[in-house]
């Protein structure tokens, strides 16, 4: 994992967890919220407050395109990172209403891009928070074709 990638979600994740008593995921599912705690780099492509039973994914995600399902109320959230002047990733997070101050990430398979979001969701329901990074393309875990020539984009897989 290269150093924008971990800067983005140990900020995302450690600004959050600094004042647990004061942190309401319903009243800070915002653009704003998430604005104030990320790096420069960093940019807000969407913040979606899921209510319980919920779902939640995105269908262009060609290896993940299926949605969580059976949610607990949680704020999801999309965030883009810049990584170089031709390149980025992007990552997306599950913060439970009810969250217990645990983290988990998880992966993709092979090569895939994409956030895995269906993951995500199996582990949420146990009140952590959860993130996963499309690392930096979008395809299936068997093309390889994004990082033909692409220095860059493998060093935001990797």
């Amino acid at each position: 994992m290269n150093l924008s990638k971990n800067l983005a979600i140990t900020v995302a994740l450690s600004t959050v967890n600094a004042h647990p008593q004061s942190y309401d995921t319903h009243d800070n599912c915002n653009n704003e919220f998430f604005k104030s705690i990320l790096p420069s780099i960093a940019s807000i492509l969407g913040t979606y407050h899921v209510p319980a039973n919920g779902s939640f994914g995105q269908a262009a995600d060609i290896a993940y395109p299926i949605n969580a399902t059976n949610l607990p109320a949680l704020c999801a959230a999309i965030v883009n990172v810049t990584s170089s002047a031709t390149s980025s990733f992007a990552f997306g997070i599950f913060l439970p209403d009810s969250w217990n101050q645990r983290f988990i990430a998880v992966g993709n398979g092979g090569f895939s891009g994409g956030i895995n979001w269906l993951s995500m969701g199996s582990v949420v329901l146990y009140g952590v928070a959860t993130v996963s990074t499309s690392t930096g393309h979008n395809s299936t875990g068997q093309d390889m074709t994004w990082a033909l020539n692409n220095p860059e984009a493998k060093g935001d897989w990797g």
